[in-house]
């Protein structure tokens, strides 16, 4: 795990969070509740630690949770504007990178709001030849922030790759998805913003937009491809998805 977790001596720390409808969370920095860690302590430019700066890393929920399964409800202006929704997306920040994964949505940190995180970074495609890249179409994506997202395909649900995800860990299958999408939503600011994606940016969005409405991968995958991470590696990693549906029928 990158950062430290807080020291057990030493002066406590609390950070509190509020929001709206959905529940109302206090850490404590000595011994932090419902699975949550304190990630990093950052100082403010002025010096000095202050319950702001405290990023924390929280609890990641996994499939079988209720919340996983509910319809999230939209966020008005406001409530994105407002300080509570803005910690959360840092600390959703924080999360998806410590993971490390490539998007986390709301809903997998226990809260059933449309709001989810998204960035892929160049290092992610370090186990990936210079083929796989390009066959997946896969770039960096800078971080962003969607927010009551409305998705509309552009194309068939006909590319198949394997996927993963937080809330089901040491699994992956591989699901079909469409090429091409576009998206309305809200940024951070509360913004309107139109984004038009293809290839593994374009996947990723519909996973995480799934997420919003209380699907899994699992609802969409390819069920007899289903396997265990490790086996994944050890047998499948380099084979394409034809091949792999060949060899497990």
């Amino acid at each position: 795990m990158f950062g430290s977790r807080v020291p057990k001596t030493g002066k406590q720390h609390q950070l509190e969070i509020h929001l709206p409808e959905t529940r109302w969370i206090r850490l404590h920095g000595i011994r932090p509740p419902f699975g949550f860690t304190i990630s990093l302590l950052q100082f403010a430019r002025w010096g000095g630690m202050t319950k702001e700066w405290m990023l924390m890393l929280l609890k990641i929920t996994t499939v079988g949770e209720a919340v996983l399964r509910q319809q999230a409800r939209p966020l008005t202006v406001a409530e994105i504007r407002s300080a509570e929704i803005q910690q959360l997306i840092q600390h959703m920040r924080e999360t998806m990178h410590d993971a490390p994964g490539v998007g986390l949505a709301a809903p997998q940190v226990g809260f059933p709001l449309q709001l989810a995180v998204i960035e892929d970074k160049q290092e992610y495609f370090a186990g990936l030849t210079a083929e796989q890249i390009a066959e997946r179409e896969r770039q960096p994506v800078p971080f962003h922030v969607i927010i009551n997202p409305v998705m509309q395909p552009q194309s068939a649900a006909d590319v198949e790759f394997f996927e993963g995800c937080l809330s089901v860990p040491g699994f992956t299958a591989i699901v079909p998805r469409s090429r091409q999408v576009r998206v309305e939503c809200l940024d951070e600011t509360g913004a309107p913003r139109v984004v038009e994606a293809s290839g593994w940016y374009a996947r990723i969005l519909q996973h995480e937009i799934d997420h919003l409405h209380g699907t899994l991968y699992l609802d969409r995958m390819q069920s007899r491809t289903f396997c265990s991470i490790e086996n994944h590696a050890r047998l499948w990693k380099n084979k394409t998805a034809a091949e792999l549906k060949a060899g497990l029928g």
